[in-house]
């Protein structure tokens, strides 16, 4: 590779040039990836956050960054342009997410950021020795709630199922029914604490430590890491199982004691911790691999390609002039636009819009109602609108109006929430629905859940909104609302749920109440959305 490097006549010039540098590319990431980082601090520190490890992240992979100086120190640095092809696309990708108010892809994008700076400035090697503490940010990033929210459900599901078999072959009863297990002295909720995600996720955050660490070697790294995920489970399923045993021994309400969660908590952690360094020890002694060590952090340092050793030629240690300047002016572009794109803009307050709702539509008559604070808490918004309506021939509607902007989460889908609350899903699909919207007839289809509990038989409608566009797919909206967030910042993303309960268990005759209600209901609501 021919480049060419900073060569000045003057060392002062090249030694002020060279401090003035690394200043100014931190300087300039700090403007573009500014919002990002706000957007990691506010879900790190949410109430009952996934991710309040999120502050230990940067500070661990600091540290293996220290432990890799020699290392680090002893790395030939050869600026190489095929860096551009990483760092490049990780920029647009940020400029995208930022626009779309997408922060996972965001910080996403920041970890393709610094491994594309890293491998444009320093080189391949650089790059090597350096890739792993970088690869450990990632799980300081968060992934999208929606996401987070379906794995969550389905772990509960799976916790309750496989933790009140456990206590039947105990010889005591449980009966599961969604994510409630009911025993004689009362009823366990798992509820999202309980699914296990949160200590699955920094579980796997300290196998991926704990596996840089160990002495095995290669693939077998990565195969003691993939281990933390059952073993977290596992360790979970046994909470739970304790946690129904408690509720045996004292009732219920001993659950709820924040001295049996924590003390759970910590038993958990500390099952898992011992079952990770007994599949350690398990893979070593099939290995028949000797003492264990620290080398992963602290092998010598590599013998450089040119022969030297300890260091590199004083030339070659420092930046092409042409490619550094390259660098710097795509930052300088890429922190203004962020900037840009990041900044807030004045909104309509949502609670205005949901109040702008009409109460009495088509013969139909609603009263406000206020739903429990653990269902504001799984919405993350207080932008709701939870609304019973009814008509002269006494039949009841509930009306549910979820409206998100960019300042909160994506909207996420109701079958979540409703299985949770114990619901069993007896039927899924879809209803044609005909609408009269501004004086012209408009086709639209409606998502159906038929759901039971107990004696209950209860019939949801739901679609989402975005402009004009109705839909019922979650991610052909989401990706809608995301495309029409580049031309308008503001695009709004509107879940609509409408249920009732079957009269008698009748089916039709639900439908048709929920179908009456939208046809005359459904345009003077739509109007006063976003």
């Amino acid at each position: 590779m021919s480049s060419q490097y900073l060569s000045d006549s003057s060392p002062e010039v090249r030694r002020t040039a060279t401090l003035l540098f690394g200043p100014a590319v931190l300087v300039l990431m700090a403007a573009t990836f500014w919002w990002t980082a706000r957007w990691m601090v506010v879900r790190w520190e949410q109430p009952n956050s996934y991710y309040s490890h999120g502050w230990l992240i940067p500070p661990i992979s600091a540290v293996l960054l220290y432990l890799r100086r020699k290392r680090i120190s002893a790395c030939p640095v050869r600026p190489c342009p095929w860096g551009l092809l990483l760092l490049v696309p990780s920029i647009l990708l940020h400029l995208l997410a930022t626009a779309w108010q997408v922060g996972f892809l965001s910080g996403f994008a920041l970890l393709g950021f610094v491994a594309g700076l890293v491998l444009t400035l320093f080189g391949i090697q650089m790059l090597g020795v350096t890739l792993f503490p970088m690869a450990f940010l990632a799980f300081m990033v968060p992934v999208p709630e929606v996401l987070i929210e379906t794995v969550s459900f389905r772990l509960k599901l799976a916790a309750a199922r496989v933790a009140a078999g456990f206590v039947e072959l105990l010889g005591l009863v449980a009966i599961r029914e969604g994510s409630y297990i009911r025993t004689p002295t009362g009823t366990v909720v798992v509820d999202d604490v309980c699914s296990g995600l949160k200590y699955l996720i920094s579980l796997t955050a300290f196998g991926a430590l704990y596996a840089c660490i160990s002495s095995l070697k290669g693939w077998w790294k990565g195969l003691l890491f993939l281990l933390s995920i059952p073993i977290s489970f596992v360790a979970n399923v046994t909470r739970v199982t304790l946690m129904v045993l408690v509720a045996y021994r004292w009732g219920s309400e001993a659950t709820q004691e924040w001295y049996v969660h924590d003390l759970f908590g910590f038993a958990l952690f500390v099952t898992a911790f011992v079952m990770l360094f007994a599949a350690e020890s398990v893979l070593l002694s099939a290995l028949s691999q000797g003492r264990r060590g620290p080398e992963g952090l602290t092998d010598e340092p590599p013998e450089p390609a040119d022969g030297t050793r300890g260091g590199t030629p004083a030339r070659a240690a420092r930046p092409a002039k042409v490619l550094s300047g390259a660098v710097l002016s795509v930052l300088l572009v890429t922190a203004a636009a962020s900037s840009y794109l990041a900044w807030p803009r004045g909104t309509v307050a949502a609670s205005d819009t949901l109040a702008s709702v009409p109460q009495a539509v088509g013969g139909w008559y609603g009263f406000d109602t206020t739903l429990p604070e653990r269902v504001y808490e799984i919405l993350g918004t207080r932008d709701v609108l939870s609304r019973i309506y009814t008509n002269e021939s006494g039949e009841r509607t509930e009306l549910l109006i979820v409206l998100a902007h960019q300042t909160r989460r994506r909207t996420h889908p109701p079958e979540q929430c409703l299985s949770g609350e114990g619901y069993s899903m007896v039927g899924v699909g879809d209803q044609p629905l005909g609408l009269v919207i501004g004086g012209q007839a408009q086709a639209a289809h409606v998502r159906e859940l038929i759901l039971e509990r107990n004696d209950r038989r209860r019939i949801v409608w739901y679609f989402y909104k975005s402009g004009s566009h109705l839909n019922t797919s979650y991610w052909r909206h989401q990706a809608g609302v995301a495309l029409r967030k580049l031309a308008n910042p503001d695009a709004a993303d509107v879940l609509i749920r409408v249920d009732t309960d079957a009269p008698d268990r009748d089916d039709e005759r639900g439908r048709q109440i929920l179908r009456d209600f939208l046809a005359r209901a459904m345009p003077a609501i739509l109007a006063h959305l976003p």
